[in-house]
């Protein structure tokens, strides 16, 4: 009879949480958020890094950049800022969040989150401000043109 003894190991976990992955920013604007990172496994997590996969001339800073060590259960919060380039045209755009780390000397990769962002055109106050004139000068032209209408 051969006796066999089984040690459990455990795996990591590297879960990654944000309140919103949804923002909306004028041309000008950057985005600033943070989220959560947590180990929902049951083995500590070494060397966490976190990095973006970025539409073109986009740049991005997480801060800390990353982690040495995260036992089991316990969080970290991160800070982000998303700088899109001067020229971004209007419309939505997706970030893509990675990261990764060890976990025992096995590579982990953690779960990919899209940043959803949409740009907007400012609103030109003196575009605005042009429009209501041009308006209120038309109702004021028609109103003159009536009352001499109705004087004849």
């Amino acid at each position: 009879m051969v006796k066999l003894e089984l040690i459990p190991r455990g795996v990591g976990k590297l879960e990654i949480e944000a309140a919103n992955l949804y923002h909306e920013i004028k041309k000008g604007e950057e985005v600033a958020f943070k989220f959560k990172t947590r180990n929902g496994g049951t083995r500590r997590l070494n060397n966490l890094r976190f990095w973006f996969d970025l539409p073109l001339n986009w740049q991005a800073r997480v801060e800390p950049e990353g982690i040495s060590a995260l036992d089991p259960g316990q969080e970290a919060l991160l800070s982000v800022r998303l700088v899109p380039p001067s020229d971004v045209t209007v419309g939505d755009y997706e970030p893509k969040l990675k990261s990764e780390g060890d976990s025992d000397k096995r590579h982990l990769e953690g779960e990919e989150k899209i940043v959803r962002v949409h740009i907007s055109e400012r609103v030109s106050l003196w575009g605005i401000g042009f429009l209501v004139l041009l308006l209120g000068g038309v109702l004021t032209g028609i109103v003159v043109f009536g009352l001499r209408l109705t004087r004849r």
